[in-house]
């Protein structure tokens, strides 16, 4: 078993264990939040939380690039130009974080005319300053996480995200049992990923020695490489951050704040799901560019269809159960006068499934620097998502917005990507669509006994929700490893598995 697929296996492992204490706290920190903060007042921290959100977009997909160039130059073995790639990353970011910052500067003095109600706007006004200030240290950071997910160390990203979570909750939950505010929880919220910063600077000196931060290492050829490659990547980054955003504004014009509680009841799950198999699949992104830069075109198809296996794999399953066990969970959770989520709860499932399961195909493209064209799709699905929301949300609501997001995701990710991808790769479309049918149907049949045990057996309740979720994970995951996964494939998680404890006895 090589190096690189331990450290897939393992960065893979630890990121799905951050993802699942993650949904823990989710699970007991929102109803607190929720009750403890009205529905009202948390309406208006989501939207406070989506208008930060598009701080990001001043990354201007800079991450994405930075990530592919250093895993490139490490694929290549091209320590001198990682130390460049590095050192010109950290003083662009540098520069934007400054910008975020005058842009909060801004937003503080024109509060009063973006919210009206005075004691709404001077909130306002106090928690864009102080975010602000905590971007003008965010962004440089980007790059020392860079550089940990070019060298594969999701795992370090992972044990550093879980302490910045311990800290955070703590806190949160300290504040709001004394009936603190937004403002105190903007503060502790800021404030519990100081350590977090400190660890990855500390972890990415160790894991690259050589790396120094000098600005006479700072390179005008490498910068307009960024920004020329960033620039589509910054398309793609602008879809992802309205996918959902855009879907809490126009509820809040058309509906109310409370309506935007209960959507992001849906949204939160989805988010959820997404993040898990984003997670779990993101350790394929480095190592394709680390492939393409070594000019391992064969390694490059291989990993592609095995990550693209995986992925229907995990979302067949993770769908299902949202949409099999979603409404039980809803009243069981935040309570029966949220189950009105669900609707919504399903169509972005089936948005959620569609994209998922050819996860690995936006990685594969932008890492062959093949992202223009998908970019270009990207705009075009979220301009498709908003026009459909605007007319839907005045018929059905705010599931109305819910249907807009699957209509859009359809007509890109069905249609339009796997065409370009097999353009890419050099395939012919039905050797692609063999390939992941045949997966297809491993998890149409797997999902049958799982669909059994639902409908007989899941009530509303944590004990049966946990038994039906446990029985139909043990059916699920044994039809696919007797079907789905090859003899050659169950060697790899085999050796994955056992392939640590194997080195350190040839060592001794």
């Amino acid at each position: 078993m090589s190096k690189i697929a331990r450290k897939l296996a393992k960065s893979s492992a630890y990121s799905t264990m951050n993802f699942f204490i993650q949904i823990v706290v989710v699970f007991f920190l929102m109803p607190f939040v929720v009750h403890s903060l009205g529905e009202r007042m948390y309406g208006f921290w989501t939207l406070i939380a989506t208008f930060i959100g598009y701080y990001g977009l001043l990354d201007f997909g800079l991450s994405v690039a930075v990530n592919r160039h250093i895993a490139t130059a490490i694929g290549s073995e091209d320590t001198k130009k990682c130390n460049k790639i590095f050192c010109t990353a950290f003083f662009i970011y540098t520069l934007i974080g400054v910008a975020a910052l005058l842009i909060s500067i801004v937003l503080y003095f024109l509060a009063p005319f973006i919210v009206k109600n005075p004691a709404d706007s001077a909130l306002f006004a106090n928690v864009m300053l102080i975010l602000g200030l905590n971007f003008l240290f965010e962004f440089p950071m980007k790059t020392y996480n860079g550089i940990l997910a070019a060298q594969l160390r999701h795992d370090i990203i992972a044990l550093i995200s879980i302490i910045s979570l311990a800290i955070r909750t703590s806190l949160i939950v300290l504040i709001l049992h004394y009936d603190y505010n937004i403002l105190a929880l903007t503060l502790v919220t800021v404030l519990s990923g100081v350590p977090g910063k400190i660890l990855s600077v500390y972890y990415t000196k160790k894991e690259i020695p050589g790396l120094r931060l000098r600005f006479r290492f700072f390179n005008n050829g490498i910068a307009k490489r960024l920004f020329s490659f960033s620039s589509y990547t910054f398309l793609a980054k602008i879809t992802e951050q309205f996918r959902f955003n855009i879907g809490f504004m126009v509820i809040m014009f058309y509906i109310s704040l409370t309506a935007v509680t209960h959507y992001k009841i849906a949204c939160t799950l989805v988010i959820y799901f997404y993040t898990l198999v984003t997670t779990m699949l993101g350790v394929f992104f480095p190592l394709f560019s680390q492939q393409f830069g070594a000019e391992n075109h064969k390694g490059l198809n291989k990993s592609f269809f095995f990550s693209t296996k995986l992925a229907i794999c995990i979302t067949g399953f993770i769908g299902f159960g949202l949409i099999g066990w979603g409404h039980p969970f809803i009243e069981v959770w935040m309570g029966q006068q949220y189950v009105e989520a669900y609707p919504s709860l399903v169509y972005l499932t089936l948005a959620a499934m569609i994209h998922l399961t050819q996860a690995a195909s936006p990685a594969l493209l932008i890492a062959t620097a093949h992202h223009k064209v998908y970019a270009i799709y990207c705009f075009f699905e979220i301009l498709v998502s908003v026009l459909l929301s605007i007319l839907l949300v005045q018929f059905y609501g705010f599931t109305g917005v819910a249907i807009a997001t699957l209509i859009s995701v359809a007509i890109t990710r069905i249609v339009l990507q796997p065409v370009y991808v097999c353009r890419v790769l050099e395939i012919p479309l039905l050797h692609y669509v063999t390939k992941v049918g045949q997966t297809f149907f491993s998890v149409s049949v797997a999902l049958l006994i799982p669909l059994l045990i639902t409908v007989y057996f899941v009530k509303p309740n944590y004990g049966s929700l946990l038994t039906v979720g446990f029985l139909a994970f043990l059916s699920y995951a044994l039809v696919i490893w007797l079907m789905a996964i090859s003899s050659d494939e169950k060697q790899v998680f085999i050796n994955a598995l056992f392939s640590k404890s194997s080195a350190a006895k040839k060592e001794a």
